[in-house]
């Protein structure tokens, strides 16, 4: 019974220490959580801001045109190369992916397509009317002729310049093209339900940006359809340029309308009557895309006459670990073309 007693006796000096105890843990787990919330505002807010600071640094100038503006980046004074991006991207993402190019003396004018980074969305956004708008843009630039090259969904609109104005076209460059015909389109991706669920979440800079935070090598295997093992074996350069092409799509809430128009314009393509591209033709792609860009390449040079065809057995949608060889290909079949382009404008 004493025992009992003493027991209720100590209890409520027990029960008085662990409130103490409690209301001590609380009180560190909500500094904790105020410092760690703070922490994150503030490594957002720093990483948007260079992105922007990224992004002002290409210095893109809006060209008028017949039709719409046309925010472009236009570096270089060589012969001109019309860069049109892939998904996820902009004047910037063009401009990066024909750097090499440009080190080698070309001239690279890289627009937006529609829906990104300012570019307008007019009433016809299929590929076959972004490519007569960069025709414009190509008149107001003053130039005549130009290499076009595309990449991956941009491949599409450089098949339709290439069969719509032929004779503007030095040479074509279809790089891992998006290109799937109506027969091999691909289904609507997403419900109404779905379609606002993931337009409400790209327009969210802060979810892309917690994502590249949270998973950045699970991210960039998913958007650059490659080989997780292929992104952990490359060499650091090689890393570090496969990660900023992801990085380099914030911020996407500029990107969205492109990217929603993109996944319209492939269930619903509008076709390209490839017999009547008479360019020099180039396509590129990696066995193992993820996004089976190696059967359009494939189908791209059987129906062009003269075109030749490169695919890589590994890369993915990226080329990653195949850079060098890649623009190798590219620079030999450039050389090769414009100097066959040269003779032909001699008097």
């Amino acid at each position: 019974m004493r025992s009992a007693l003493t027991g209720l006796i100590v209890s409520p000096a027990i029960t008085g220490g662990a409130m103490r105890y409690g209301r001590v843990l609380l009180l560190v787990a909500g500094v904790l959580f105020l410092v760690g919330a703070t922490w994150i505002v503030a490594t957002f807010r720093s990483d948007m801001a260079a992105a922007r600071a990224h992004l002002a640094a290409y210095r893109p100038r809006v060209i008028e045109t017949t039709a719409v503006p046309v925010e472009t980046v236009d570096m270089g004074d060589g012969f001109p190369v019309l860069s049109i991006h892939g998904t996820g991207g902009g004047y910037d993402q063009g401009e990066d992916i024909a750097a090499p190019l440009l080190y080698s003396g070309y001239r690279v004018i890289a627009p937006s397509r529609f829906g990104y980074l300012g570019a307008e969305v007019p009433d016809q956004t299929d590929a076959a009317a972004q490519a007569d708008l960069f025709a414009a843009l190509l008149d107001s630039l003053g130039v005549e002729r130009a290499v076009v090259m595309g990449t991956s969904a941009g491949a599409v609109t450089a098949l339709h310049f290439a069969a719509r104005h032929p004779d503007r076209t030095a040479a074509l460059l279809a790089i891992v093209p998006a290109y799937f015909p109506s027969e091999n389109a691909a289904e609507p991706p997403w419900s109404p339900i779905g379609t606002w669920a993931v337009t409400r979440a790209l327009r969210s800079d802060a979810l892309f940006w917690a994502g590249l935070k949270l998973a950045p090598d699970r991210l960039a295997s998913a958007i650059l359809a490659t080989d997780p093992a292929i992104l952990e074996n490359a060499d650091p350069a090689e890393r570090a340029r496969l990660h900023a092409i992801v990085w380099n799509i914030l911020p996407i809430s500029a990107r969205v309308d492109g990217l929603l128009l993109d996944a319209r314009n492939t269930a619903d393509p509008v076709p390209v009557d490839l017999s009547r591209i008479t360019a020099p033709t180039l396509a590129i792609s990696a066995e193992d895309d993820r996004y089976g860009t190696a059967a359009s390449a494939r189908l791209i040079a059987g129906r062009i006459d003269g075109a030749k065809l490169l695919v890589t057995p590994d890369g993915g949608h990226a080329w990653a670990g195949r850079e060098d060889e890649v623009w190798a290909v590219v620079r030999n079949f450039l050389a090769h073309t414009l100097a066959a382009e040269t003779a032909w404008q001699r008097p």
